[in-house]
This record gives C-alpha cells, sequence and structure tokens, in this order.
C-alpha cells in the first residue's frame, strides 16, 4: 500500500437467508461510488436456508491485490453458528479470518459464545423485534461504526458517504421505497451509540 493509505476489513457471519452476501456487495459497492477500493467475498455452504454463510469486505483507500479478509477490524455476527475452537486452534470459524483482540464484534443476543469472545470490544445489538429489513438494519449499524471516528488506534476511519449508501441499497432494492430503506437504515445506525 501507499503510505498514507489503509485498509479496512470487516466480516458478515450468519446463516443463508439472512443477507449477509448482499450486505458484502452493497457495501463494496457503496465504497466504490465515494472513490475507494471495496471487494466482497462471499463464502456459503450449499444448504439455502440455514446454512453458515459469511462475506468478507474489504475497503481501501487503493487498490489490493489480495482482497481477501486476513485480520478483520469488524466482525458482525447475526446468527450462532460458532463452535468452540479446538486446541491451539487461531481461527474460531472456519475458512474466516481471525478474529483478535482488536476487533469490534457486534452481534445479536445468543450469537457469540462469551467465552471465546471475552477478549474482544463487543456491542450487542438486539433486533430481534425488527425481523423486517434486518439486512439494512445491520448496514446501518456497520455505517455508523466504520466511518466513527476510533478512540482506539487500530482501526482506521473510512470517509464513505451516506448518499452512496443508499444509492448502492436503492440499486439492491430497486423494488422498496427510497424514504423507507433511508428510514431503516438511520434506525440501525441508532443501535450504536
Amino acid at each position: 500500500m501507499k503510505q498514507g493509505s489503509f485498509k479496512l476489513e470487516i466480516v458478515f457471519m450468519g446463516v443463508g437467508s439472512q443477507g449477509i452476501k448482499t450486505i458484502g456487495e452493497i457495501l463494496a459497492q457503496a465504497a466504490v461510488y465515494d472513490g475507494f477500493y471495496g471487494a466482497t467475498y462471499p463464502v456459503y455452504t450449499p444448504a439455502a436456508r440455514g446454512g453458515e454463510s459469511s462475506a468478507g469486505v474489504m475497503l481501501a483507500t487503493d487498490d489490493q491485490d489480495y482482497p481477501q479478509i486476513e485480520n478483520a477490524d469488524f466482525a458482525f455476527i447475526l446468527a450462532r453458528i460458532c463452535r468452540p475452537p479446538k486446541k491451539n486452534e487461531k481461527h474460531y470459524y472456519p475458512g474466516i479470518p481471525e478474529v483478535r483482540e482488536n476487533t469490534h464484534i457486534v452481534y445479536l443476543p445468543g450469537a457469540i459464545n462469551s467465552e471465546i469472545f471475552d477478549h474482544a470490544h463487543k456491542t450487542e445489538i438486539d433486533l430481534f423485534e425488527k425481523k423486517k429489513d434486518l439486512n439494512i438494519l445491520i448496514l446501518g449499524a456497520a455505517f455508523k461504526l466504520i466511518t466513527a471516528p476510533r478512540d482506539r488506534g487500530n482501526a482506521p476511519t473510512l470517509q464513505l458517504t451516506e448518499k452512496s449508501l443508499l444509492r448502492a441499497l436503492a440499486e439492491a432494492f430497486p423494488e422498496k421505497n427510497p424514504a423507507e430503506i433511508e428510514k431503516t437504515l438511520k434506525e440501525g445506525m441508532e443501535f450504536i451509540r
């Protein structure tokens, strides 16, 4: 990377039918609209509904030769897919990047094993009452976190614009009312304090 540039690595984890792949695609596209590099790397099982699903998203100020996530700055965990780690195992999720001490974990209630993730910075967001448009709510929470100034120095701030995110959402969901998309996105932002 060139001097003064940075990348932000984000992983979304859940199960099929939660829109994990779509969340990653929308966030990467919004970054491109703002002039950044955006790539997504989805991983999912053959099970259409209920199988493990993840999307790694890399956002950077310049092109990346290897856009696979290696050290997530943020992990959004939307379903309990975590298994206990095996002895001396480095990765908590098979095929998913290492969640380290500096990873900010955002999760739905019951989605993580706190014994495994007791070392990381965590934010619980309770969206169970908001079943409709869960992926847009999560995008709102993700947008607020990744664009907010950091109180810890490890994760950079990426200046994505809400306008670009709304544009990417409108393209992904042309059947939805743009005003409703914006309202839901803002509601997701409110879950992050």
